[in-house]
Protein backbone atom coordinates (compact mmCIF):
# COMPACT_ATOMS: atom_id res chain seq x y z
CA UNK A 1 0.00 0.00 0.00
CA UNK A 2 2.22 3.05 -1.49
CA UNK A 3 1.51 6.41 -0.56
CA UNK A 4 2.23 9.95 -2.21
CA UNK A 5 1.33 12.28 0.56
CA UNK A 6 2.99 15.43 -1.85
CA UNK A 7 0.80 16.37 -5.33
CA UNK A 8 0.31 19.52 -6.78
CA UNK A 9 -2.38 18.71 -9.03
CA UNK A 10 -5.12 15.77 -8.93
CA UNK A 11 -5.79 15.69 -12.47
CA UNK A 12 -7.30 12.80 -14.46
CA UNK A 13 -3.80 11.91 -15.85
CA UNK A 14 -2.44 11.91 -12.65
CA UNK A 15 -4.93 10.10 -11.02
CA UNK A 16 -4.44 7.51 -13.80
CA UNK A 17 -0.17 7.58 -13.17
CA UNK A 18 -0.36 6.84 -9.51
CA UNK A 19 -3.01 3.99 -9.83
CA UNK A 20 -0.89 2.03 -12.74
CA UNK A 21 2.49 3.01 -10.50
CA UNK A 22 0.46 1.21 -7.26
CA UNK A 23 -0.29 4.14 -5.28
CA UNK A 24 -3.57 3.44 -3.22
CA UNK A 25 -3.27 6.98 -1.82
CA UNK A 26 -2.34 10.64 -2.50
CA UNK A 27 -2.54 13.83 -1.03
CA UNK A 28 -3.06 16.63 -3.56
CA UNK A 29 -3.24 20.13 -2.95
CA UNK A 30 -6.12 21.38 -5.27
CA UNK A 31 -8.71 19.12 -3.54
CA UNK A 32 -11.12 20.31 -1.13
CA UNK A 33 -12.75 17.15 0.16
CA UNK A 34 -11.38 13.35 -0.40
CA UNK A 35 -11.77 11.97 -3.79
CA UNK A 36 -11.84 8.24 -4.83
CA UNK A 37 -11.53 6.32 -8.14
CA UNK A 38 -11.47 2.75 -8.78
CA UNK A 39 -8.02 1.98 -7.62
CA UNK A 40 -6.93 4.81 -5.40
CA UNK A 41 -8.15 7.68 -3.00
CA UNK A 42 -6.89 11.21 -2.93
CA UNK A 43 -7.20 13.33 0.39
CA UNK A 44 -6.72 17.19 -0.01
CA UNK A 45 -2.80 18.14 1.21
CA UNK A 46 -2.47 21.89 2.67
CA UNK A 47 0.99 23.21 2.99
CA UNK A 48 1.43 26.42 5.19
CA UNK A 49 4.17 28.75 5.00
CA UNK A 50 5.18 31.21 8.35
CA UNK A 51 7.82 33.16 8.79
CA UNK A 52 6.36 34.34 12.06
CA UNK A 53 4.68 32.53 14.92
CA UNK A 54 1.46 34.45 14.83
CA UNK A 55 1.02 34.07 10.91
CA UNK A 56 1.28 30.00 11.24
CA UNK A 57 -1.54 30.50 13.73
CA UNK A 58 -3.84 32.74 11.69
CA UNK A 59 -3.40 30.25 8.78
CA UNK A 60 -4.11 26.87 11.26
CA UNK A 61 -7.09 28.41 12.63
CA UNK A 62 -8.97 28.80 9.04
CA UNK A 63 -8.44 24.93 8.47
CA UNK A 64 -10.68 22.29 9.94
CA UNK A 65 -8.65 19.51 10.06
CA UNK A 66 -9.37 17.13 7.32
CA UNK A 67 -7.04 18.20 4.82
CA UNK A 68 -3.13 16.61 5.23
CA UNK A 69 -1.31 19.57 6.80
CA UNK A 70 2.49 20.39 6.36
CA UNK A 71 4.33 23.36 7.58
CA UNK A 72 7.37 25.14 5.94
CA UNK A 73 8.50 26.92 8.91
CA UNK A 74 10.63 29.92 7.35
CA UNK A 75 11.69 31.29 10.64
CA UNK A 76 13.48 29.62 13.78
CA UNK A 77 11.08 29.82 15.73
CA UNK A 78 8.29 29.00 13.35
CA UNK A 79 10.07 25.47 13.23
CA UNK A 80 10.21 25.45 17.22
CA UNK A 81 6.70 26.01 17.28
CA UNK A 82 5.31 23.95 14.94
CA UNK A 83 6.08 21.03 16.87
CA UNK A 84 3.98 21.15 19.43
CA UNK A 85 0.59 21.98 17.84
CA UNK A 86 -1.52 18.86 17.09
CA UNK A 87 -2.88 20.33 14.03
CA UNK A 88 0.06 20.23 12.22
CA UNK A 89 0.93 16.37 10.70
CA UNK A 90 4.36 16.64 9.41
CA UNK A 91 7.17 19.41 9.19
CA UNK A 92 8.79 20.28 5.40
CA UNK A 93 12.36 20.48 5.27
CA UNK A 94 13.46 22.00 1.85
CA UNK A 95 16.38 24.17 0.77
CA UNK A 96 14.28 27.69 1.94
CA UNK A 97 14.36 26.14 5.72
CA UNK A 98 17.43 23.46 5.88
CA UNK A 99 19.34 25.75 8.21
CA UNK A 100 16.56 25.38 11.07
CA UNK A 101 17.07 21.39 11.42
CA UNK A 102 19.60 20.93 13.79
CA UNK A 103 19.55 18.90 16.79
CA UNK A 104 17.48 20.89 18.97
CA UNK A 105 14.51 20.36 16.50
CA UNK A 106 14.69 17.24 15.97
CA UNK A 107 14.64 16.71 19.94
CA UNK A 108 11.47 18.96 19.86
CA UNK A 109 9.99 16.82 16.93
CA UNK A 110 10.88 13.44 18.74
CA UNK A 111 8.99 14.70 21.76
CA UNK A 112 5.73 15.89 20.06
CA UNK A 113 5.85 12.41 17.84
CA UNK A 114 6.07 15.12 14.02
CA UNK A 115 7.60 13.82 11.32
CA UNK A 116 9.53 15.23 8.96
CA UNK A 117 8.18 15.42 5.48
CA UNK A 118 10.81 16.05 2.40
CA UNK A 119 9.87 16.14 -1.58
CA UNK A 120 12.08 14.47 -3.85
CA UNK A 121 11.55 16.56 -6.39
CA UNK A 122 13.49 18.95 -4.18
CA UNK A 123 15.97 16.90 -3.37
CA UNK A 124 17.08 15.80 -6.61
CA UNK A 125 17.03 19.96 -7.66
CA UNK A 126 19.55 21.01 -4.52
CA UNK A 127 22.91 22.28 -5.47
CA UNK A 128 25.97 20.37 -4.35
CA UNK A 129 26.18 22.17 -0.51
CA UNK A 130 22.73 21.83 0.17
CA UNK A 131 22.47 18.13 -0.98
CA UNK A 132 25.79 17.82 1.55
CA UNK A 133 23.50 19.45 3.87
CA UNK A 134 20.50 18.00 3.62
CA UNK A 135 22.13 14.39 3.79
CA UNK A 136 23.76 15.14 7.06
CA UNK A 137 20.43 16.21 8.22
CA UNK A 138 18.59 13.46 7.15
CA UNK A 139 20.89 10.85 8.68
CA UNK A 140 20.69 12.62 12.17
CA UNK A 141 17.30 12.88 11.87
CA UNK A 142 17.21 9.01 10.88
CA UNK A 143 19.76 8.29 13.82
CA UNK A 144 17.40 10.03 16.32
CA UNK A 145 14.55 8.39 15.59
CA UNK A 146 12.46 10.67 13.51
CA UNK A 147 9.32 9.26 11.49
CA UNK A 148 10.55 10.02 7.68
CA UNK A 149 7.69 10.67 5.22
CA UNK A 150 8.81 10.96 1.33
CA UNK A 151 6.64 12.60 -1.17
CA UNK A 152 7.23 12.99 -4.91
CA UNK A 153 6.57 16.42 -5.03
CA UNK A 154 5.35 16.39 -8.51
CA UNK A 155 2.89 18.50 -10.56
CA UNK A 156 2.66 16.36 -13.40
CA UNK A 157 1.85 13.08 -13.83
CA UNK A 158 5.55 12.24 -15.23
CA UNK A 159 6.85 13.34 -12.51
CA UNK A 160 5.55 10.69 -10.13
CA UNK A 161 7.96 7.98 -8.91
CA UNK A 162 7.75 4.29 -8.69
CA UNK A 163 7.75 3.29 -5.66
CA UNK A 164 10.76 0.97 -5.96
CA UNK A 165 12.38 4.12 -7.86
CA UNK A 166 12.11 6.49 -4.70
CA UNK A 167 13.22 3.74 -2.20
CA UNK A 168 16.31 3.28 -4.75
CA UNK A 169 17.00 6.72 -4.70
CA UNK A 170 16.92 7.59 -1.02
CA UNK A 171 18.95 4.55 -0.52
CA UNK A 172 21.82 5.53 -2.88
CA UNK A 173 21.66 9.14 -2.56
CA UNK A 174 21.09 9.10 1.54
CA UNK A 175 22.15 5.97 2.90
CA UNK A 176 18.25 5.55 3.96
CA UNK A 177 18.09 2.35 5.04
CA UNK A 178 15.26 0.45 3.06
CA UNK A 179 13.17 -0.53 5.67
CA UNK A 180 13.15 2.87 6.46
CA UNK A 181 12.68 3.96 3.13
CA UNK A 182 9.74 1.40 2.57
CA UNK A 183 7.82 3.01 5.37
CA UNK A 184 8.12 6.73 4.83
CA UNK A 185 5.89 5.50 1.90
CA UNK A 186 3.71 3.03 3.54
CA UNK A 187 3.06 2.80 6.92
CA UNK A 188 4.53 6.12 8.12
CA UNK A 189 1.86 8.27 6.32
CA UNK A 190 -0.83 5.81 6.37
CA UNK A 191 -1.21 6.42 9.85
CA UNK A 192 -2.06 10.00 9.08
CA UNK A 193 -3.83 9.39 6.41
CA UNK A 194 -6.46 6.90 7.90
CA UNK A 195 -6.70 9.74 10.48
CA UNK A 196 -7.78 12.16 8.02
CA UNK A 197 -10.56 9.92 6.19
CA UNK A 198 -11.84 8.87 9.96
CA UNK A 199 -12.60 12.21 10.54
CA UNK A 200 -14.25 12.79 6.33
CA UNK A 201 -16.31 10.21 7.93
CA UNK A 202 -17.17 11.18 11.01
CA UNK A 203 -18.43 14.49 9.33
CA UNK A 204 -20.21 13.19 6.79
CA UNK A 205 -22.09 11.44 9.30
CA UNK A 206 -22.65 14.06 11.19
CA UNK A 207 -23.84 15.98 8.73
CA UNK A 208 -26.51 13.34 7.42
Amino acid sequence: MFIDVNVANCTGDVLEAAGRLYFKFIACNDLREPLETRSLVAIPRLVLKAASVTELKNMLSTQGGIAYTAVTPLSLQTARWSTHDGRVNVIIMNDENIEFFDVKQFRAMKTHNKPLEISLKSLLALDDVKRGQAYRRINLALRMNISLIVGSGAEHWWELYHPRAIISLLKTLYDVPEPVALASITTRPYQIISEKLQLTRGKVGRDE
